[in-house]
């Protein structure tokens, strides 16, 4: 299987986060949906997260993708960013992309979104 493939039972409905808590590994990150406002948020390990109750896990913990040296990617429609480097969100939280733009980053570790 490709990296850029997602497994068909990556669902949630396992037993592991019955509780609402999830423990994330190193490079390991999950997709959280709050229902009240419709925005899917992104938490990344390590750590022990607790969802509230309008809270849904969109699918299991998954490993981050490695860009090893001398090697490169393409992002399409990175974030767009503030003077500081962090992510601009709208006013819903949900973070503004950079339509129809090309961004090259060389050995970094980065969620697998494909």
């Amino acid at each position: 299987m490709l990296t850029g493939e997602r497994k068909a039972d990556n669902r949630m409905d396992s037993p592991e986060t019955a509780s609402g808590v999830i423990r994330l590994k190193p490079q390991q990150y999950i997709h959280i949906l709050d229902t009240n406002t419709g925005v899917t948020r992104l938490e990344v390990g390590p750590q022990t997260i607790t969802l509230r109750d309008h809270d849904r896990l969109a699918l299991r913990p998954e490993s981050m993708i490695v860009v090893p040296p001398r090697y490169y990617c393409i992002i399409t429609n990175p974030v767009l960013r503030d003077e500081d480097g962090q992510p601009l969100a709208d006013q819903h939280g949900q973070i503004r992309l950079r339509y129809q733009a090309n961004s090259m980053t060389t050995s970094i570790v980065c969620p697998n979104t494909s």
